[in-house]
């Protein structure tokens, strides 16, 4: 076949066309050689088909050119975004075992701590006993008293001596009276310091524990945002480095357009002087006897040869300087492309413009936190409660029957309760009910006009120890008291059944606790000040469930919701609310892992549907706004900008 022929195919209306770069160039060389030789010859209908054709291969060139960059691009993109969450990933579960580790460490130095006080005033109050003599010294006018008691008798004066014995038992017994007295006052003032010491340094270690962990997550924050300028900073170093590629890459391609058409020109130029030699060469051998006929022929095929080895070594060092060229990376996302099928209008709209109708619209439903039902203990405010404005004048106990109590609350709490039981070891710390200065001492029960009722121990006219109280609403305690106040570890049923068991502080729960409510809601965690506080997990009766952290009564930090049909968030809380990084997994497959804020999709995030297709890019307002791209299940890219879940715009 003459290279100005046109190609054939085994297929009628096709062409065996090239599929290197190289070899579609030289395939664009031969067409054009093609289109002119049928210009000259007056086939113009043929050279018309073969300009269209031309015009075709060059613009197949050049998107084959770009189509290679743009995929290495994205793959480079993928790359990126890929050790971007991996990092984020590692991230998050080094600071979430750091910060674990920190809680368990500070709550078993603060359980340390509070066994060491209570050894500390067990051993404080025994050495007290202990040191302190139970009977007083004799004042000098006892002594005196006595030695003029021995005179009187000595002088048979029996009934003066008699009376001054009676005066010496009286004073006898004041003076024991106030030493025991001031026994007593002395003990209850040295408990008392020991406490307050013991208060002071409790609440020091848990300031130290707050601020430890306050800084903990100051430190990660920080952390967090180096982490996030950091991605930040290398996708912009490689959108600049791949926008500079696209640009040296259309320079190129002008270049060689512009070297196509000047090897086209020279190449016409040749073959013209090579006609033109050829035919003044043969006028000039039919005039010339035979030998120089032949010299002459020998000399034009000489032209001949140099001319086809000049085109020849051009053509060679074109396809030595495009092999020189770095070749594109193998492994990339091919893009199915169709010239017949019509471009995506404006009008376009994802396949998953309906995740945020529907799927979002059940999620918010559920991440709505439903209202934390936490009832507080209440506090009793009756200016009678364990007051002592009973209290006998004397130390003279008189026996008196006890009062019925004919409140029914208290009556019904006390019927459905087993009998108070007392301590083996404080008893002996404890006498039986008794008064001393005007105020209760040891164990016994008190009745309130209002049916309160409380059994238990006393110490200094107030509940200390183990006690019982159940008020007139019937809600009641059990547990330890210090000076009239919850605390140590109890249990309060409140008026409707809602039940808390745990630590307590100063008539509120602090500490480790669980509570139970009537409608069947749970939580077992940490508490501060009467509210969920630290670490903790409540599980409502819907099913719903949330384990991690809370801050003054709300869901507050990192932590982990999880819905009965099998959803899923794992991330960061503010008051209630997913805000920060974290991930929602549906229970259809799809899965988001992303920012949040206000407990829908803000700022950047990467959604993997359920049938294999993604999108990265934008959000705002829990849908895909801003710029982004939508990858096929196949492979295939759709890159442009979303409007409140809608492409509106294709790059």
């Amino acid at each position: 076949m003459s290279q100005f022929q046109r190609p054939t195919s085994s297929r009628k209306g096709t062409f065996n066309l090239p599929t290197q770069s190289g070899d579609l160039e030289e395939y664009i060389q031969i067409l054009y050689d093609h289109q002119k030789s049928c210009e000259k010859a007056g086939k113009y209908l043929e050279a018309d088909q073969a300009k269209k054709r031309l015009a075709e291969l060059k613009k197949e060139l050049e998107i084959k050119n770009k189509g290679g960059v743009k995929d290495r691009h994205c793959t480079e993109k993928q790359e990126i975004e890929k050790a971007h969450l991996e990092e984020f990933n590692q991230f998050n579960q080094f600071w979430d075992q750091k910060m674990i580790e920190f809680d368990n460490e500070a709550q078993k130095v603060k359980e340390q701590t509070l066994q060491r006080h209570e050894d500390e005033l067990r051993q404080f109050s025994e050495e007290l006993e202990n040191s302190l003599p139970v009977k007083p010294k004799d004042s000098a006018e006892l002594l005196a008293l006595r030695k003029t008691e021995e005179q009187l008798a000595k002088q048979e004066n029996y009934l003066e001596a008699h009376v001054l014995q009676s005066r010496i038992q009286g004073q006898e017994r004041d003076e024991y009276e106030k030493w025991t007295s001031c026994r007593q006052q002395k003990i209850r003032n040295l408990i008392t310091q020991l406490r307050q010491k013991q208060i002071n340094e409790l609440n020091a270690l848990t300031q130290r524990i707050l601020s430890g962990q306050e800084e903990q997550r100051k430190i990660r924050s920080q952390e967090l945002e180096k982490l996030l300028q950091k991605y930040q900073n290398v996708r912009k170093e490689l959108e600049s480095q791949q926008t500079q590629e696209i640009t040296r890459l259309d320079k190129n391609s002008k270049t060689q357009s512009i070297m196509q058409q000047s090897r086209m020109n020279q190449s016409r130029m040749q073959q013209s002087q090579a006609r033109d030699e050829n035919q003044m060469g043969s006028a000039c051998i039919k005039k010339q006897p035979h030998p120089q006929r032949q010299q002459q022929q020998r000399q034009i095929q000489s032209r001949q040869s140099q001319s086809t080895n000049l085109s020849s070594h051009q053509n060679t060092q074109r396809r030595a300087s495009e092999s020189q060229q770095p070749q594109q990376q193998t492994n990339q996302i091919q893009i199915k492309e169709n010239s017949s099928k019509p471009l995506l209008n404006s009008g376009f709209t994802s396949p998953r413009s309906d995740l945020n109708d529907k799927s979002m619209t059940s999620k918010n439903e559920l991440t709505k936190v439903e209202p934390l039902k936490h009832r507080f203990l209440q506090q009793e405010s009756d200016s009678y409660l364990f007051k002592n404005n009973d209290a006998p004048d004397s130390d003279i106990a008189i026996q008196v029957k006890e009062p019925d109590i004919t409140n029914q609350n208290v009556a019904k709490v006390l019927k459905s309760l087993p009998p108070f039981q007392y301590d083996p070891d404080l008893n002996k710390k404890f006498n039986d009910w008794q008064w001393r200065n005007k105020q209760k001492q040891g164990k016994g029960r008190q009745y309130w006009p209002d049916g309160t009722y409380y059994e238990g121990y006393w110490l200094n006219h107030g509940a200390n120890g183990k006690g019982r109280l159940i008020r007139s609403d019937g809600s009641y305690y059990e547990g330890d008291w210090l000076d009239d106040l919850q605390f140590g570890f109890g249990k309060n049923v409140d008026s409707e059944g809602n039940i808390y068991e745990g630590e307590w502080k100063d008539d509120e729960k602090d500490g480790q606790g669980t509570e139970k409510w009537v409608s069947g809601d749970t939580y077992s965690g940490q508490y501060q000040g009467g509210m969920k506080h630290g670490k903790g997990k409540y599980i409502w009766s819907n099913g719903n469930c949330y384990e991690g952290n809370y801050f003054k009564d709300q869901i507050d930090g990192f932590g982990t919701y999880k819905w009965p049909d099998g959803q899923v968030y794992t991330g960061e809380w503010v008051k209630n609310q997913m805000y920060g990084k974290g991930t929602f997994i549906w229970v259809n497959g799809n899965k988001y892992e992303g920012d949040y804020k206000e407990d829908k999709k803000e700022g950047y995030g990467v959604f993997f549907y359920a049938d294999g297709k993604t999108y990265k890019g934008a959000w705002h307002n829990g849908k895909q706004h801003g710029k982004g791209v939508l990858i096929e299940a196949d492979g295939m890219e759709i890159v442009g900008v979303w409007e409140k879940g809608k492409l509106v715009q294709q790059e």
